[in-house]
């Protein structure tokens, strides 16, 4: 049993249906982040499996770490949860094999599906607890994910990777809309001289050990200043 599957959608609504029709674990709550405000309900067969559902329609796009941390806070009693996009096709089994791991986890964890990153991830209350939030001032997406990689290894966890077939369909959530693309090109840029102020480095080249190189703990993420979130927006 997972007991939150949590998906952020925009604009691509085919893809979250295939990626709906391939879910094949029971799923306690069904959790849709609907950025784009058009959703139009699950597939059957999931419906079946998740004993309830939950869409959340904020009416604006609010990126992809503040729609994790709003389904965490949403569904803050659960243990652990699990975040995929919607450009996901799950293989037979995975999601059993990824729950079989989060279950016996002891102490943080953070669990990503093979070849997928964290376009298909588990994490648990204790490594929320350890390592924090996500960064939402890497607006609306990219790059955050390196951030949080980055912060949970200063805290000394590595990410665990679950074996499987799972397919991750090469960040076509963007690649599909010519705007999404156009707006990417503009967004992308400026979260990658973010990342680089704050870690000494682009993604995955990271340098320092705290935030800004200013000492203090990695966990602590302060809120996005409001005209970074407005000139970022899309």
């Amino acid at each position: 049993m997972i007991p939150i599957l949590a998906v952020p959608v925009l604009d691509q609504y085919e893809l979250l249906a295939d990626m709906e029709k391939s879910v094949d674990a029971d799923v306690r709550r069904y959790f849709v982040i609907d950025n784009g405000d058009r959703y139009e309900g699950t597939q059957a067969d999931l419906a079946v499996r998740a004993e309830k559902t939950h869409v959340c329609r904020p009416g604006a796009n609010l990126g992809w770490g503040a729609s994790i941390n709003l389904a965490i806070k949403a569904n803050i009693h659960a243990p652990w949860w699990l975040f995929t996009n919607d450009d996901i096709i799950f293989a037979p089994g995975d999601l059993d094999r990824v729950a079989e791991r989060m279950w016996q986890a002891a102490g943080p964890t953070l669990a990503t599906m093979q070849n997928c990153g964290f376009s298909a991830f588990a994490i648990n209350d204790a490594m929320v607890e350890a390592v924090g939030w996500f960064d939402e001032s890497y607006h609306p997406a990219y790059c955050e994910d390196c951030d949080y990689e980055w912060r949970a290894r200063r805290k000394g966890f590595l990410p665990i990777i679950v074996e499987g077939s799972t397919r991750h369909l090469g960040s076509q959530t963007i690649g599909k809309s010519l705007p999404r693309r156009n707006s990417n090109n503009l967004t992308y840029p400026v979260n990658v001289k973010y990342h680089q102020a704050k870690w000494g480095g682009e993604p995955r080249q990271e340098v320092y050990e705290t935030p800004f190189n200013q000492g203090g703990d990695p966990s602590i993420t302060p809120a996005p200043r409001l005209s970074r979130l407005r000139e970022l927006a899309w």
